[in-house]
């Protein structure tokens, strides 16, 4: 028997939410690292900051990851090939094969950001610096 389609959908949003918090996580831990070893005025302040919004990606992560295995799915494999990210996941007895392109998933971290930091979507910001 076939999911309702809004349950499918919950499904999908639930796995895309997971991918780009961990790509998120994965991404800031790997600028965290880099940044440790470099100097400048405001360093304790920039790794402070990402640090913080490190542990708040975690947060989100774990949460997308519970509501997917609420939602009565789980994800088998996820392999990074040279364009996209390729997920396996099983929900409701079948398999679902999902791929999200690289720049589209570094567009909508970004966006997540900016966001998180701003209060304001990415085109909100950045017309607000050309109009001043």
């Amino acid at each position: 028997m076939l999911s309702a389609p809004d349950e499918y959908r919950q499904f999908a949003r639930s796995i895309k939410r997971v991918v780009l918090m961990d790509v998120l996580y994965r991404a800031l831990q790997c600028d965290i690292r880099q940044l440790e070893l470099q100097t400048f005025k405001l360093k304790q302040s920039v790794l402070q900051t990402l640090s913080y919004t490190s542990i708040q990606v975690e947060r989100e992560l774990q949460g997308a990851k519970r509501q997917l295995r609420q939602s009565g799915g789980h994800i088998i494999e996820v392999k990074q090939k040279r364009d996209y990210r390729e997920v396996r996941a099983r929900f409701r007895g079948f398999i679902y094969t999902q791929r999200f392109f690289n720049e589209w998933i570094k567009a909508e971290c970004e966006e997540w950001l900016v966001r998180l930091w701003t209060g304001k979507t990415t085109s909100q910001t950045f017309s607000a610096f050309r109009s001043s």
